[in-house]
């Protein structure tokens, strides 16, 4: 063999033996380069979907808690739905309750494209949950989205009840105005806000005689019918109520009011209370009110007003009085 073909010979030994460790080793490296990016991908789905469960799962339990809260409030359902809306990547959610059906925020979207959920308490339907999605839910979500709604219905009935019975105790039975514990804790909130008021306070001169002459019966019709006309006279952004016996109470905004505004009013007030249509009987009452400034409290509000109608009793009864705040303002 000559010697050209012995190094042509050993040449191409070597390189078939180097070149297939080279080939491999860049085969690997190129499975390698593909692998990390996929292995990295599923990694940060798997990721993705836990934490997506996770948001689901809080939907759920926030929801839950309203039961906890006694009344359902707007602001805390729309927070509970925006948790919805993040959860399972819903475009648009709203809750329609089956006394006032349609959309809660404007939105006009067409009917065709909504998804509905129900939401039902006891063998009834109580409301509807409607949601857009730019994604078919999985069982799994659909299972979690309704369990959202049954959460959402027993904290609903679970607050209609609760209303329902609050309702109950701060309504006076026989004259329909708010009891003397509703009025309070309602003018006690209302003077912790800014702006004046005027608090007004009466009771029937001599009402006991009405009761002894003409029996009981006609006592609580009397009540009734003064419990309703001060309801009528008492403005909406104001509360009325019957705080004991013949005695009523009321309170409402005068921020911008002038003095000579604020009497008319009273002598209105006076005029339908003790008008005798309706009645069995005729009546008079004493009426005594005074101006709150921000920062009073109760006490020394009903105070002031019981003294203003003590002095319509001194002055004749069958009349009112309007007094300006006597005292400083207790610090809260």
């Amino acid at each position: 063999m000559s010697l050209i073909a012995i190094v042509t010979y050993v040449g191409l030994t070597l390189s078939t033996v180097l070149a297939i460790p080279l080939i491999t080793t860049l085969g690997a490296l190129g499975l390698i380069y593909l692998l990390i990016p996929l292995s990295f991908g599923l990694l940060i789905r798997v990721e993705s979907n836990a934490r997506r469960r996770v948001r689901q799962e809080a939907a759920v339990v926030k929801v839950a808690s309203l039961r906890s809260n006694n009344i359902i409030e707007d602001e805390s359902l729309a927070s509970c739905l925006v948790a919805l809306k993040e959860a399972f990547g819903l475009r648009y959610a709203a809750v329609s309750w089956e006394e006032t059906a349609g959309n809660h925020d404007g939105k006009v979207i067409r009917t065709t494209e909504r998804k509905q959920c129900p939401i039902s308490a006891t063998n009834r339907r109580i409301g509807t949950l409607e949601y857009l999605t730019d994604h078919p839910l999985s069982h799994a979500e659909s299972k979690r989205l309704q369990e959202f709604c049954t959460q959402l219905a027993k904290a609903a009935e679970i607050s209609e009840l609760l209303l329902n019975r609050q309702q109950a105790v701060a309504r006076d039975p026989l004259s329909g105005c708010y009891s003397e514990p509703a009025f309070r804790e309602s003018l006690e909130r209302r003077l912790a806000e800014p702006g004046w008021l005027m608090v007004g306070l009466f009771d029937l001169d001599d009402f006991k005689r009405i009761n002894d002459r003409l029996g009981h019966d006609t006592g609580d019709r009397v009540i009734a019918k003064v419990g309703e006309r001060l309801r009528s006279s008492t403005p909406t952004n104001g509360l009325a109520a019957r705080l004991h016996g013949d005695e009523f109470a009321w309170w409402q905004p005068c921020e911008g009011a002038s003095w000579a505004m604020l009497r008319e009013q009273l002598q209105r007030t006076l005029d339908t209370l003790t008008a005798s249509s309706d009645l069995p009987c005729p009546i008079a009452v004493s009426i005594g009110a005074t101006l709150i400034p921000p920062g009073y409290d109760v006490e020394t509000a009903l105070r002031e007003a019981d003294e203003a109608m003590y002095r319509s009793k001194l002055a004749g009864k069958n009349r009112f009085t309007l007094r300006r705040p006597q005292t400083t303002p207790t610090a809260k």
